[in-house]
């Protein structure tokens, strides 16, 4: 479809940036196997960026009105991590936690008081390993044996049990860090 696909794709990927019930993977897995990795990677890092400038721009708009909508169901003591001289790491660490929507991750980025550019680089960069992994195993799927990638999903689906598993371990190790002194 040309450049209809590819803004079709980062739409998708946009709206589930601003949906945290649509799930990540779906959009990155089928942009991987329609367009390889390195356009499928870029269709979703344009529609994840376009999507966070977004929640930014409602933050600052609607503030913590939406508050509600985006981070309900955390378990994190956001008020701590909101305050931890460490916010940057700790915005990385809550991408690599299973099960947070990354609409979610950027509305609590956006309540931090962060600069837009410092706001929308951190939250890119947090976002690239969990859409190389998505985008990637896409790509693997019609460029590589089905075999392989169904070993490397499997690994994948085993580590992210693992981490549902230990969700509040996760959790309170992040706001250790937070509240932790310097």
């Amino acid at each position: 479809l040309g450049i209809k696909g590819y803004a079709t794709f980062s739409i998708l990927a946009m709206l589930q940036t601003l949906c945290p019930f649509l799930p990540a993977e779906p959009v990155q897995v089928l942009s991987g196997i329609a367009y390889g990795f390195p356009i499928g990677f870029a269709c979703c890092a344009v529609g994840f960026t376009f999507g966070a400038t977004i929640i930014f721009t409602l933050y600052k708009l609607y503030g913590k009105k939406l508050q509600k909508y985006f981070v309900k169901n955390l378990q994190l003591d956001l008020d701590a991590l909101s305050a931890s001289q460490k916010i940057v790491l700790i915005i990385f660490l809550l991408y690599f936690l299973p099960a947070i929507p990354y609409g979610m991750i950027c509305f609590f980025a956006a309540g931090t008081g962060l600069k837009y550019r410092k706001y929308i680089l951190i939250n890119v960069l947090g976002a690239i390993p969990s859409v190389c992994i998505g985008v990637g195993l896409g790509h693997m799927t019609i460029s590589s044996n089905w075999i392989l990638s169904l070993c490397v999903f499997l690994v994948l689906v085993a580590l992210l049990i693992i981490m549902i598993i230990r969700k509040e371990w996760f959790f309170s190790k992040i706001t250790q860090l937070a509240t932790k002194s310097p």
